[in-house]
């Protein structure tokens, strides 16, 4: 770990932090909670947690195979211009 967060899980360092929740509090600061990857997509498989976690993984694995959330490549490659 070079500066990154640690697991709310496991208790590990990562610099791959992914937000998994967070923690309101009527007074005081609230929290982020962070995981490292692989203890995110566990996270994501259970029932009580957030929609928006699994939405989030799958646009970073997207995005981690080269390609954005409609499916373009980082450089604009595959994307058709229909105007003449």
């Amino acid at each position: 770990m070079t500066g990154g967060k640690r697991c709310a899980r496991c208790r590990r360092g990562t610099d791959e932090p992914v937000m998994i929740g967070a923690v309101e509090a009527g007074s005081g600061p609230g929290a982020i909670l962070y995981a490292c990857p692989p203890c995110a997509r566990a996270y994501a498989e259970k029932w009580y947690a957030p929609d928006w976690l699994r939405a989030e993984l799958a646009v970073r694995e997207t995005a981690a195979e080269g390609e954005d959330a409609e499916g373009r490549a980082p450089d604009g490659a595959g994307v058709v211009d229909t105007e003449p």
